[in-house]
């Protein structure tokens, strides 16, 4: 089952985080890495990608290259890439 429901509700999340946490908190980074997680089990491929394209690139520049977490960011685009067909 894809459970359609989880994606808007972690849009939902994304978009509160943005506005009052801001785009470079570490939560609201969290929440772009956990969409695009979802994206890519619900085989939206394009869609993931492009979040976590955006995520990596804050990542690098607010944590740094060699951060654990930018380091799985970039393994998550990966997996979205190679499954898009990139």
């Amino acid at each position: 089952m894809r459970r359609a429901w989880i994606s808007p509700t972690c849009w939902e999340t994304l978009d509160i985080r943005r506005r009052v946490l801001g785009p470079e908190h570490p939560d609201t980074l969290k929440s772009m890495s956990n969409l695009g997680e979802v994206l890519i089990r619900q085989g939206r491929y394009a869609e993931a990608a492009r979040l976590l394209g955006e995520t990596l690139d804050i990542k690098r520049r607010v944590l740094g290259s060699e951060h654990p977490d930018t380091l799985w960011s970039i393994s998550s685009l990966a997996v979205a890439l190679s499954r898009e067909g990139c």
